[in-house]
């Protein structure tokens, strides 16, 4: 068995999902998601449940078994009984008998993500599993790209609005522009860390996508509608969808993939938003900067975006 660890929003919990579903394809294991991140977490909530995907919940047992983190409050009891058991165990293995050694060699191994960019320590993980990270690079998925994109598919047809949406976007030069403000700036973490992309980003890529794309019709994607309507201007024709809220996340989402091209944010919702549209062809545009701060720059270009991106 491969238990993910999912956090974050929509986008993250995506990678998460394809990572754990990808190395579960390999080596013929089954997958199960541990949510427990979002019992208490005002600012996140799972966000798969729109999906097509093979939706499995890890139980508090096999949760803390897997992570040996305790989840209630018998575990955590227990949890502190057998720490002096453990320690012994640690500084003294050779008390251990042959048993209990054939059944340690059986325990999940917690793997976490060493760093931001593709680990190709990956593809030698065997037996159960459990997976912390963030995994944001499609080498970890692209050899089951038709799973992913199949699961990834959303359960109910479009309706109404969307629909509506969805025609006009499909009779012309779409590009989806998606601005993702928001908590990068409310939450002071996730500020230090992400930081906003500039006006002058977004004005540079809707330059870019006009010379490259005659008939560019940009519809606009964003946390903060009001902001993007007194600092953007569009030259052009442009829409602006923000007629559904953030737990209508997955609605946005399958717009944005139906986009021809696309101006990503420096974030994973918006690099969805492009991975899943339905060609290759069509223009995608993406920022250099992907975070706030310096020490977390050191993911490689060629892990994040796929080679035929224009990265600004």
């Amino acid at each position: 068995m491969i238990i993910v660890r999912l956090s974050g929003g929509l986008g993250n919990q995506m990678f998460q999902y394809a990572m754990g579903r990808s190395l579960c394809h390999r080596l013929q294991s089954t997958l199960k998601l541990d949510i427990s991140l979002f019992k208490h977490n005002p600012h996140r909530s799972y966000a798969l449940r729109d999906f097509n995907i093979l939706e499995d919940f890890a139980s508090a047992e096999e949760v803390y078994r897997f992570s040996g983190v305790p989840q209630n409050i018998s575990q955590k009891i227990a949890h502190r009984l057998n720490k002096p058991l453990l320690f012994a165990r640690r500084i003294f293995p050779w008390t251990l008998n042959d048993s209990n050694q054939r059944s340690s060699h059986a325990q999940p191994r917690v793997y976490a993500e060493p760093h931001f960019h593709y680990d190709p320590e990956v593809i030698n993980l065997r037996g159960h599993l459990y997976l912390k990270g963030y995994w944001q690079t499609e080498k970890y998925f692209k050899d089951i790209e038709h799973i992913i994109r199949k699961e990834f598919t959303v359960k109910n047809p479009l309706a109404g609005r969307n629909l509506a949406y969805a025609r006009q976007i499909q009779d012309c030069e779409s590009v989806s522009v998606h601005v993702r403000r928001g908590d990068y700036l409310t939450h002071a973490r996730w500020r230090r860390t992400h930081g906003v992309c500039p006006v002058a980003y977004f004005e540079a890529a809707i330059e870019q996508m006009k010379e490259q794309v005659t008939g560019s019709h940009f519809f606009i994607f964003s946390d903060d509608p009001r902001w993007v309507a007194n600092n953007m201007h569009v030259d052009g024709p442009a829409t602006m969808v923000n007629h559904q809220g953030p737990e209508a996340a997955h609605e946005d989402l399958r717009l944005m993939s139906l986009c021809r091209n696309h101006i990503l944010a420096n974030s994973t919702f918006s690099w969805w938003g492009a991975w899943l549209k339905s060609s290759r062809s069509g223009i995608v545009i993406a920022p250099q900067q992907w975070f706030g701060e310096e020490r977390m720059q050191t993911r490689r270009l060629d892990d994040l975006f796929l080679s035929d991106w224009y990265i600004l």
